[in-house]
């Protein structure tokens, strides 16, 4: 497995991971930010990289998608590595 330091995991690799893992098991934004607890305008601008999520809102979507929050972190890391690839 490729280790990559976590600081290289941006705000937009997050929410491309939590999107990621909304349309995997078959949710929606709005219904995801319902079940999280919070507002649709705040997942919309967490989703549209307007700003960040926090570690406690991700820790909710994971939580209400009944999926484990490493994997949100895992996606998000492999989409990190992605771009760094694309990039040099």
């Amino acid at each position: 497995m490729l280790r990559m330091d976590t600081s290289s995991i941006s705000s937009q690799d997050i929410a491309m991971a939590v999107r990621g893992v909304i349309s995997r098991v078959g949710e929606t934004v709005e219904s995801t930010a319902a079940k999280a607890g919070i507002t649709r305008t705040t997942m919309t601008r967490r989703m549209t990289g307007q700003s960040s999520f926090t570690v406690d809102e991700v820790v909710k979507v994971a939580a209400a998608l009944d999926v484990p929050l490493s994997q949100v972190f895992r996606d998000a890391e492999a989409l990190a590595v992605r771009r760094a690839r694309l990039s040099a």
